[in-house]
């Protein structure tokens, strides 16, 4: 019999203002529009994840940073997850890639970091 159907959670345009000030924050400490996609499966364990997720002109309390990629996938076992990050302005000023063990709660990752010109 098979499993239950994944769950699939979209975001398009979503403005990170909102989110902002849910937290109470200055609308302005954080902006920005998601677009994403978050896959749960099998959801009985919650044990597979993968997420695709893109920030286009992300600002920091009006500061330009640039554009923001995430994406996680299941890793070799089911305990860990494969977390690329990358931030651009347009050439890559950030870049992270590791494993995010899930039964220690702990990121394993490179970081290579190139000078980011932030100016509001």
């Amino acid at each position: 019999m098979p499993g239950p159907p994944p769950l699939l959670l979209l975001f398009e345009q979503f403005r990170l203002r909102e989110i902002s000030a849910l937290f109470g924050q200055n609308t302005d400490f954080l902006s920005g529009r998601l677009n994403a996609q978050l896959k749960l499966e099998p959801l009985d364990t919650l044990m597979r994840y993968a997420v695709d997720a893109q920030i286009d002109s992300l600002y920091l309390n009006e500061a330009a940073l640039g554009q923001l990629q995430i994406d996680v996938e299941p890793g070799a076992t089911t305990q860990v997850l494969d977390v690329n990050i990358k931030l651009r302005d347009p050439e890559e000023r950030l870049m992270l890639t590791g494993s995010y063990l899930l039964d220690e709660g702990t990121l394993q990752a490179d970081v290579s970091a190139n000078k980011l010109a932030v100016a509001p």
